[in-house]
């Protein structure tokens, strides 16, 4: 994802230096699991914070612009080529984190 976004080459960094980009950035990175997609839900209650629109999309790729989420995909490549095709730029790319110890960036003991 982040040689998509950047265009930068792949060999040029590695999965650990992305991951550690993306959550100083305040980002959250993980490994995505093999559940059935939600589609997205425009009717989002106004006090509803940002993580709890997100939750239904856990493992997911999605795209947010002004606090409201784009698009959902279950790849990074399939997320930049919607956003292509819909002429949609995005504030930020990332994925949602499957449970909370994904979140935390943390390896399991």
């Amino acid at each position: 994802m982040i040689g998509e976004i950047t265009g930068l080459d792949r060999a040029d960094f590695t999965t650990h230096q992305a991951r550690r980009t993306l959550l100083r950035l305040g980002f959250t990175a993980g490994r995505r699991g093999s559940r059935s997609r939600p589609t997205l839900a425009r009717t989002e209650a106004p006090d509803e914070s940002l993580a709890e629109r997100m939750r239904p999309f856990t493992g997911e790729w999605i795209a947010i612009r002004d606090d409201e989420i784009l698009h959902a995909s279950s790849t990074p490549q399939a997320l930049v080529r919607w956003l292509g095709n819909h002429g949609q730029k995005a504030d930020s790319v990332f994925r949602v984190p499957e449970d909370d110890l994904a979140a935390s960036g943390l390896a399991p003991l």
